[in-house]
């Protein structure tokens, strides 16, 4: 199929870099805060227009709301503990989750390069551990260490250059609130 597709693209089946969704967040209830009690729409677009932008602490994580879940035909993602997962053997790198969530918290990213950046807040240091344990908090010790340079930070947070990134792990270790990982499976 890839073959047929890269043809009438004028590309080889060999071009073809396979991207699949990401969600770049890890706060779950048991490691982020709430402000409030959602009772509403079972919505993100929706929830996202109260006061905070929904009722999760951290106003850059995911609602859990699931809208990627009901715009993915493909049954790529489920809500799994306050979270949006993708299963990256049914994802096909439509985008279509990607432009339903309201908080930017789903990318596409290149499927082999397991070395992903899991936070999407850009506060620093201690106005994310206020909301949850597993953020970000902006230091750069990442991108001090990457021996490639493939690491920059971009408005407190790192943003890794999948081109020049050997996944050697080095900012993984390194990383004090773990949230650059590196993803062993897909669910």
């Amino acid at each position: 199929m890839a073959t047929k597709v890269a043809a009438i693209m004028g590309m080889s089946a060999e071009d073809v870099i396979k991207r699949v969704a990401f969600v770049k967040c890890k706060g779950s209830p048991d490691v982020a805060k709430t402000r409030y009690v959602y009772d509403g729409v079972m919505d993100c677009r929706e929830a996202v227009v109260l006061p905070g932008s929904g009722p999760k602490g951290c106003s850059y994580g995911c609602l859990g709301l699931g809208t990627c879940v009901t715009v993915c035909p493909f049954d790529a993602i489920r809500i799994e503990n306050s979270l949006a997962r993708v299963d990256e053997s049914r994802c096909v790198g439509c985008g279509l989750c990607v432009a339903s969530c309201p908080k930017g918290v789903i990318e596409l990213v290149i499927m082999d390069k397991r070395v992903r950046v899991a936070c999407n807040s850009h506060q620093r240091g201690a106005d994310v551990k206020k909301v949850c344990q597993l953020g970000c908090i902006g230091c750069g010790l990442c991108s001090k260490v990457c021996p490639e340079g493939a690491i920059t930070m971009e408005d407190n947070l790192p943003v890794i250059d999948q081109s020049k990134c050997t996944q050697c792990m080095k900012c993984v270790e390194k990383c004090p609130t773990k949230s650059i990982l590196f993803l062993e499976s897909s669910y």
